[in-house]
């Protein structure tokens, strides 16, 4: 991991870029050049190249919540796989 992914806390938000789609909720998303692979569970498709506000949920093990009201508010986790 780079420099962004090791010094985020909890509450903090950072955008991500969704890079690349692996399955209907696996994906390869960029949090300011750090890529992850990440789950999506918040039942929302999301698309290569779409931007989206995450705010730290969880550190250990890494969780984010959408920070956007364009998504319901019970259906906004990814995790890191």
């Amino acid at each position: 991991m780079k420099f962004v992914i090791q010094n985020l806390h909890f509450g903090d938000i950072i955008e991500a870029e969704v890079t690349e789609l692996l399955s209907e909720n696996e994906l390869i998303m960029s949090f300011q050049g750090d890529l992850l692979r990440v789950q999506n569970q918040s039942l929302k498709f999301l698309e290569v190249g779409q931007k989206i506000n995450c705010r730290v949920s969880e550190l250990s093990p890494l969780r984010f919540e959408i920070a956007s009201s364009n998504f319901p508010k019970s259906n906004k986790m990814i995790r890191i796989v």
